[in-house]
């Protein structure tokens, strides 16, 4: 892993993307057949305002240094990386016997607050970014997709503000372009990391 992408200049758009493996199969009646092959990981678009070239030099110096996606780094999104609830303290697993990859509902207790609905949360033993899908005020149940990826284990610390997601650049290609005004535009693909 190579550091945290550089927050300094921001965004001025994300498009956001959640990706799944499927199979598709279509009969001559019209039925449908879905089978999921498992595994869900996150991507998305990154677009920077217009950038002096000392503000695109600090940028596109930390994109060299991923070497076109073969390293890994943590980014912030802007809009999905910060709480909408309320929640403060140290939320955990609470569950003694912990869970299994697979499972999409997680008991959890330590907060105060709400965490609601459409939030992002990860877990302390791995890098996965969750979505919560049915959220909890203070403690409670909440649900999750897509479903671990790993076990968790009780007490296991939860982080759900400030979600840093794990991530590589998408394309071995990195491109920019200056306008007349002699602005950059830079927009930055990433994939999540697993």
């Amino acid at each position: 892993m190579s550091g945290n992408y550089p927050e300094s200049v921001g965004f001025t758009g994300v498009k956001f993307k959640s990706n799944r493996n499927n199979a598709r199969s279509m009969g001559q009646s019209g039925r449908t057949q879905v089978r999921n092959l498992g595994g869900q990981y996150w991507s998305f678009t990154a677009k920077h305002p217009p950038l002096s070239r000392s503000e695109y030099a600090t940028l596109f110096a930390f994109i060299m240094q991923q070497r076109n996606g073969k390293e890994s780094f943590q980014m912030r999104v802007p809009a999905w990386s910060d709480q909408t609830g309320t929640m403060t303290g140290t939320l955990r697993v609470n569950n003694v016997a912990g869970y299994a990859a697979g499972a999409t509902s997680i008991a959890v207790d330590g907060g105060t607050g709400t965490l609601p609905v459409g939030d992002f949360i990860t877990f302390a033993n791995h890098n996965k970014a969750y979505m919560v899908t049915s959220g909890v005020t203070g403690s409670g149940t909440i649900q999750i997709e897509p479903e671990l990826q790993e076990a968790l284990v009780d007490n296991e610390e939860i982080t759900y503000d400030q979600v840093d997601f794990t991530v590589r650049l998408e394309n071995d290609v990195q491109e920019y372009s200056v306008g007349t005004d002699l602005k950059i535009a830079l927009e930055v693909d990433v994939v999540e990391v697993i």
